[in-house]
């Protein structure tokens, strides 16, 4: 090989947040949440007792924001050399931490020695 240097094609990511974007959490009450880790009362993204799933899925301005987050757009991650590799990490471990969506995951940080 000529070059080890990046064996990670820079669009890939193997990491990352899955919240709202291949699940969602539906709490005992019948509210959904974007994952079980931001279950927070301002998180809520409705109640299925009063709308479908398809339609807080579909709907949901907070699903949309997710689902449109990029690691650059983490402000540590964003120059990261293993941004490609965790994604940015959990959103509710940063959320839980920092009150923020678009703050670092401190735990894949830990993980990565950064």
């Amino acid at each position: 090989m000529k070059n080890n240097k990046n064996i990670l094609p820079t669009p890939t990511v193997f990491g990352g947040c899955s919240a709202g974007k291949s699940n969602l959490y539906i709490a005992s009450d019948g509210l959904v949440y974007p994952c079980l880790g931001l279950a927070f009362p301002e998180l809520v993204l409705g109640d299925v007792k009063k709308e479908s799933v398809v339609d807080i899925w579909k709907k949901s301005p907070l699903l949309k924001k997710l689902r449109n987050l990029s690691v650059n757009d983490f402000e540590k991650c964003k120059n990261c050399k293993f941004k490609h590799i965790c994604g940015g990490g959990c959103r509710g471990t940063s959320y839980f931490n920092f009150k923020s969506l678009t703050s670092y995951d401190p735990f894949q940080c830990a993980y990565f020695d950064i």
